[in-house]
């Protein structure tokens, strides 16, 4: 049956997550509280941590992230997961991942914010994978 799913993922991803990103404007929040930026030790960026969730759910923890506005940002991605991902911001940012992140790995997205707002992002490879970092 797992084989089955994961098929049926592979027909259906492209579509769906096309529908996902443009929906993704209210975005459904997992349990987890959104984590603040930290300060990074790099010039005078901020870092957020976004990665995949370890269990076999497709999933970004957290699904939110927050950082200040008018600050470069430094988003380090990395895939807990048995699976590849990846994290890809939609327009007007338009910046992501390299397009498979494999599990284990990480990979790091520096990015200079239009103003504040909130940014969906997602994985092109999963549908419905999908977060947001909220620039304030």
């Amino acid at each position: 049956m797992t084989d089955r799913r994961a098929a049926l993922r592979a027909i259906l991803a492209p579509a769906m997550f096309a529908a996902t990103v443009a929906a993704s404007a209210v975005v459904v929040a997992g349990c987890a509280p959104p984590a603040q930026a930290t300060p990074s030790q790099s010039a005078g960026a901020v870092e957020v941590v976004v990665s995949t969730d370890a269990a076999a759910d497709l999933r970004y923890v957290p699904a939110e992230v927050r950082a200040p506005a008018r600050t470069p940002i430094r988003v380090v991605f990395r895939n807990l997961s048995t699976l590849p991902h990846n994290l890809t911001f939609e327009s007007p940012v338009g910046r992501g991942t390299r397009t498979i992140v494999e599990p284990g790995g990480s990979d790091v997205v520096d990015l200079v914010m239009p103003g504040p707002g909130r940014y969906a992002f997602g994985c092109t490879i999963h549908m419905g994978m999908s977060g947001t970092l909220a620039v304030e």
